[in-house]
């Protein structure tokens, strides 16, 4: 069964990234200044999804400290969601329990679902040399919304609303001032992704309940759509073959020799592991890696190149490294 998950943000939300708070200039630690990202990890939606579906089932327990899902529940949970969570190293297919598989996040404005992408398409693209006429390094390409047949778009600030936040830090000395950025979206927008799951696992209990993401566990309503109807995104033809990032993607190859023109970008992603240290599970950070992001394009990739994006089955798997073409 297909579902179409939207998440429309009840107040400013903050999706971490690398820009956090520490001291200014200090490398390991940050700066005072904080900047959300715009999107939340695909990790963080199969996190809050898996949570939602223990609560709807009535396996998540909640205590003083926490939730957790107690010991005579445990095997119904592992039946459910799985016993596994999301590991960079182990490429494979994970076992999240009924679960199937995670589709890239959207945006749905109005009745419409967006997608980012560059924009490219008002540039004439010459392939030798590699060129974007018109290219100017000051404004550089536009991440823009586009809707499945391209005769609508929207620039960030038609979605995203900016919330600055400035204060002092108490019991501090010296450098006590942060200032923080976090977002909200605009009226009638909300994020989106779509979820395979068993037959036999219903999610209607989901529909308009409340759930929480991010690193301030920002506040969203959650709607339910039961096999949705939404349009094939229909990429516009050029004199080349090229590929779009339908979202943040790992690639291991390098792309200037799999492929003859690239629009990129790049980000990082950390993701939380599982350490037992005296027989104690701990949540230890993973190093950072780093992934083209969504929106970006590349002309001509050849077929290695190709086969190195599908390679990452665990990450195909929540929704990374897809592409259209």
């Amino acid at each position: 069964m297909r579902y179409k998950i939207l998440l429309k943000p009840l107040e400013p939300f903050f999706f971490g990234g690398e820009q956090t708070f520490g001291k200014l200039g200090d490398k390991e630690s940050g700066s005072y200044i904080a900047v959300s990202k715009y999107f939340p990890n695909q990790t963080a939606l199969l996190g809050m999804f898996k949570k939602e579906i223990l609560k709807n089932e009535g396996l998540l327990s909640r205590k003083i400290r926490g939730e957790w899902v107690n010991e005579d529940k445990k095997q119904k949970a592992k039946e459910i969601v799985g016993d596994e969570k999301f590991s960079f190293e182990k490429n494979e297919f994970l076992n999240y329990g009924k679960i199937h598989k995670l589709e890239p996040l959207f945006l749905q404005k109005g009745n419409e679902e967006y997608f980012a992408i560059k924009d490219i398409f008002k540039f004439q693209i010459d392939l030798n040399p590699p060129l974007l006429k018109g290219y100017k390094a000051k404004t550089g390409v536009e991440l823009k919304f586009f809707n499945a047949d391209f005769s609508k778009s929207f620039g960030f600030d038609d979605i995203f609303e900016k919330k600055v936040q400035v204060g002092n830090k108490k019991k501090t000395k010296d450098d006590a001032f942060f200032k923080k950025i976090s977002f909200m979206l605009k009226e009638d927008c909300a994020f989106g992704f779509c979820v395979e799951v068993d037959d036999e696992l219903s999610l209607k209990g989901l529909d308009n309940s409340i759930v929480y993401l991010g690193a301030d566990r920002g506040k969203f309503l959650m709607k339910v759509e039961e096999n949705p109807k939404i349009e094939e995104l229909k990429l516009p033809k050029e004199k080349f073959d090229y590929i779009l990032l339908l979202s943040d993607s790992y690639i291991d190859l390098p792309l200037r020799d799999n492929c003859d023109f690239a629009i990129t970008s790049e980000t990082s992603l950390a993701f939380l592991k599982n350490e037992f240290i005296n027989g104690k599970r701990k949540f230890k950070k993973s190093r950072n890696y780093y992934f083209y992001e969504r929106g970006s394009i590349i002309i001509n990739p050849d077929k290695k190149l190709i086969e190195a994006i599908e390679s990452f089955k665990n990450l195909v798997q929540v929704g990374c490294n897809r592409y259209a073409r």
